[in-house]
């Protein structure tokens, strides 16, 4: 038992240990700026587990990236170990609940979920996930409650990568315990009411996030309808499936599939493999109860991430696959165990290879991560079309290490792929004036505040844009917008992350502006009069 859920950790914590040395990219800014709130502000937000996780680190390193990327590591590792310790309570013999383990410490579509900061919430769902099942299975009253005060935290890391054990937990009751009927329903009722709870907390009105309005902005254009998304999904499968399965080829943003209709070939290929999925299910809950569970995990704690109520632009994301590739590593560890009843000796030279393959893959992934330019160049490799997000970031990290024109040269990509997102006009439009070409910037900013009125920050780079333009006027008003409490009241998060990336605060950016402003605004307005 020792072994079981001790080797997976070591080997997870030196596979990603070279995470060490990478800085802060992406979306981890912004991961540390959410995180700076008060602690008793955190508690009541989405994700508040993590930012609270974040918060309670920084005030021991400071932003100082090592640290919280150790913080992961070791995430990650007990991850890996209950990975193992599931397996075993599951039902597993303990070479295959160590197999288990060992391939979800390598698994080499885990390493955006390590080397992120702001991914951190997928290792937090899975290590409470995993709580949450070994705590169901022990057959006492305060596991069960147990279980679900877990599965509670889970939601609170992330949601959406936990409320699929409202259908796991029930199925570990009908296939691992083989409970009767009526005591497994009695005890579906608690799971049943939290994800009631839980739906209603997180999801909000669900009804209104299915119109066609909705549906557009939660997925920036990438589906238009209900319908449409559901298209994209099924369209989405069978790349799901390859990460999960053969991950060679990883990206840190995937362009989401344009099916043509219900009879794209990606679209039939995915409803075969959901189809296939379902009946493997139903075809091995009587004769490989554990292999149907395996499958049943994936399908479960998936389909919540798969944008069948449209939530996010992703629709193949590799962070999404942290949870359920648990199931992947359990049916491979089965698959194993069953060789080595006949050929010991082969089936630990196969473990022996796919753990060796998954800590290479992974260990040569972890140093794409290290700064932003290295993660979207080697995005683009992967990608060579390119997705609209991979242009766009690519052109931030080209312009922060001063290759400008080719920055303007990804941005206009970006924005030619679509759909038109209102950062990288804006950063379109900050390239242009930091290269002297302000009259060619303002139409950039105009059109960001068309999609983003009420950025103070927008106001801000137009406002400056016109005033190195010579439109006084027109820069003293849209100043004077970015310096007001009203622009400032309901700002969000990513503004002061956004700030911060050129080295400022919030205060002292409205401090600057309002400087400016004392100093010239009646100097402009007595010219005009």
């Amino acid at each position: 038992m020792l072994f079981v859920v001790l080797a997976p950790a070591v080997v997870a914590a030196l596979v990603f240990a070279g995470t060490l040395w990478n800085g802060l990219v992406y979306d981890d800014p912004l991961a540390l700026a959410r995180a700076a709130a008060p602690a008793a502000t955190l508690v009541l937000r989405r994700f508040g587990l993590t930012y609270l996780t974040i918060h309670a680190e920084q005030l021991v390193w400071q932003g100082w990236a090592p640290g919280l990327h150790l913080g992961n590591v070791l995430l990650h590792a007990a991850a890996s170990s209950l990975a193992g310790a599931l397996t075993l309570r599951l039902g597993a013999r303990p070479w295959a609940a160590c197999a288990a383990g060992l391939l979800f410490a390598v698994h080499p579509v885990h390493a955006e979920a390590v080397a992120s900061i702001e991914n951190r919430k997928e290792i937090l769902a899975m290590i409470l996930v995993a709580a949450s099942v070994l705590l169901y299975l022990a057959p006492r009253a305060w596991t069960t409650i147990a279980a679900l005060a877990a599965w509670a935290l889970a939601m609170h890391a992330k949601e959406v990568a936990a409320v699929g054990l409202a259908f796991v937990l029930p199925l570990a009751d009908v296939l691992i315990r083989r409970l009767p009927p009526a005591r497994a329903a009695r005890r579906l009722v608690p799971v049943a009411a939290l994800g009631l709870v839980a739906t209603a907390l997180y999801g909000g009105n669900v009804l209104a996030q299915l119109a066609p309005d909705a549906v557009r902005k939660a997925t920036s254009g990438a589906a238009t309808s209900l319908g449409d998304s559901l298209l994209v999904t099924a369209a989405s499968l069978p790349s799901v499936v390859r990460l999960l399965v053969l991950p060679k080829t990883l990206s840190a943003d995937y362009p989401p599939p344009r099916p043509d209709g219900l009879l794209d070939a990606r679209v039939l290929a995915g409803l075969g493999l959901a189809a296939a999925a379902l009946a493997a299910v139903a075809l091995a809950a009587r004769r490989a109860p554990l292999a149907a569970f395996g499958v049943a995990w994936i399908v479960a704690m998936y389909l919540p991430l798969a944008n069948l109520v449209p939530l996010g632009p992703h629709f193949i994301a590799e962070r999404y696959l942290y949870v359920p590739s648990f199931g992947a590593c359990l049916l491979a560890a089965l698959g194993l165990d069953a060789i080595r009843r006949r050929a010991p000796a082969a089936a630990l030279a196969i473990l022996a290879l796919l753990v060796v393959a998954g800590a290479l893959r992974s260990m040569a992934r972890v140093p794409e991560w290290h700064d932003s330019l290295s993660l979207w160049e080697s995005a683009l490799r992967a990608v060579p079309e390119g997705s609209s997000n991979i242009h766009s970031e690519l052109g931030l990290a080209l312009s922060v290490a001063g290759r400008k024109e080719e920055a303007i040269e990804q941005m206009r990509r970006s924005l030619a792929s679509g759909p038109e997102k209102a950062d990288t006009l804006s950063n379109l439009g900050i390239e242009l004036m930091n290269l002297g070409r302000n009259e060619e910037a303002i139409p950039y900013f105009v059109r960001a505040l068309d999609i983003w009125p009420n950025n103070p920050v927008f106001h801000y780079n137009l406002g400056s844009a016109y005033l190195r333009a010579g439109h006084l006027d027109d820069a003293l008003r849209e100043l004077r917008i970015a310096a007001s409490d009203e622009a400032w009241r309901s700002a969000d998060p990513a503004f002061g992350a956004a700030l911060a990336a050129r080295g400022l605060k919030e205060q002292e950016f409205r401090r600057t502006i309002e400087q400016w402003l004392a100093e010239n605004a009646a100097k402009i307005e007595a010219r005009r009069r």
